[in-house]
């Protein structure tokens, strides 16, 4: 995310820039795992609730390095993990999907990795998708990413 916003098609429907600067990040006590620069979808700091936010590119998977590794901070209230969900979307398909909820709050930068062997050696498009319901504030932020040759 070090080039900033530049390098992704990022859309969130409460209007929000989602690829932002640490200083952004402060607002939510959060500081980026790398750098000066991460992504932070979902309901933000005083923004609308029930919100989708993605980002998303075309990258090459490498055939030598298919997994995709990247460091996540889960920051979420929601009791229930069906209700604010993170996707993880290849070609328009998801490949990975897990609940941004407390129970699988973070409380810190953790690494995940998705593999992605059937796409090895292929030009995708890559797309990160957080999907918010009405009730309570839940974030997921997102950097260092990188492909690498296992989990």
């Amino acid at each position: 995310f070090e080039s900033g916003p530049a390098q992704w098609i990022a859309s969130s429907s409460a209007g929000r820039a989602l690829i932002v600067p640490d200083g952004v990040l402060e607002g939510a006590a959060i500081a980026p795992h790398g750098a000066s620069w991460a992504a932070w979808l979902g309901d933000g700091v005083g923004a609308a609730l029930n919100t989708t936010d993605y980002i998303q590119q075309s990258v090459t998977i490498p055939a030598s390095t298919p997994d995709l590794g990247y460091w996540h901070w889960i920051d979420a209230g929601e009791a229930a993990c069906y209700f604010d969900v993170a996707t993880v979307w290849v070609n328009g398909m998801v490949v990975d999907s897990y609940g941004v909820c407390e129970g699988d709050s973070t409380h810190g930068w953790a690494k995940h990795v998705v593999h992605l062997g059937s796409f090895a050696g292929s030009t995708v498009t890559l797309k990160f998708q957080v999907q918010t319901d009405k009730s309570v504030n839940s974030n997921l932020f997102l950097d260092d990413l990188a492909f690498q040759s296992g989990p």
